[in-house]
C-alpha cells in the first residue's frame, strides 16, 4: 500500500490498481453528543495512469505539477515495458 495522502491510499491486486478514500470527522448527534462519521470510497483501475488521473481530478487542492510528473513516468515505464515484451517475442 502506498500513501498519497492523509486520505488517499494506492494498492494493487492481481488485475487491478486500487485508489482508497478514508476520512473521519467529528458531527454532533440529536443529543449535543461527538459521532464519529467515517467516509470511504474504493475506485478499480486497469492501469496506474488512470488510478493517478482519478487522484488528481478528486484533490483539487494537490500539486498537479508533481501528480503530472508522476504520470508522466509511469506513461514512460509502461511504454518501455510493453516495447521490452515486444522485442523479447
Amino acid at each position: 500500500m502506498t500513501r498519497l495522502d492523509e486520505n488517499y491510499t494506492l494498492e494493487t491486486d492481481s488485475f487491478n490498481w486500487i485508489l482508497r478514500y478514508e476520512s473521519e470527522r467529528i458531527e454532533k448527534d440529536k443529543d449535543g453528543n461527538d459521532k464519529v462519521i467515517k467516509s470511504t470510497n474504493e475506485s478499480y483501475h486497469g492501469s496506474i495512469n488512470f488510478a493517478l488521473k482519478k487522484y488528481a481530478d478528486n484533490v483539487k487542492k494537490i500539486n498537479n505539477e508533481s501528480v503530472s510528473r508522476l504520470i508522466e513516468c509511469t506513461t514512460s515505464l509502461e511504454r518501455i515495458l510493453t516495447n521490452f515484451k515486444l522485442k523479447k517475442k
